[in-house]
């Protein structure tokens, strides 16, 4: 169930980053537009990034980190499923 909700989450938030597919949202913003609680968001964004969907950026003054949404390959997505299953 965790992974359907990651996938839901790597879609939408398509509408937060830029042409590059950058986000600069924080978690919190993130998580008051998806209507989930706050610690759920950090959850996904770590199966997003093995998956090789989301590449996070170090953190940035303490809190906030910034991503890049990535194209998912079929290898990413073979790698999900063995490691997941």
């Amino acid at each position: 169930m965790i992974r359907a909700r990651a996938l839901v989450a790597y879609i939408r938030v398509f509408a937060f980053a830029d042409q590059q597919g950058v986000v600069e949202a924080s978690s919190e913003q993130i998580a008051q537009e998806f209507e989930i609680g706050r610690p759920s968001w950090p959850q996904y964004s770590a199966l997003l990034e093995e998956a090789g969907l989301l590449e996070v950026e170090p953190l940035r003054g303490g809190t906030q980190r910034g991503f890049r949404l990535l194209p998912p390959t079929d290898s990413d997505i073979r790698s999900v499923k063995t490691t997941h299953t």
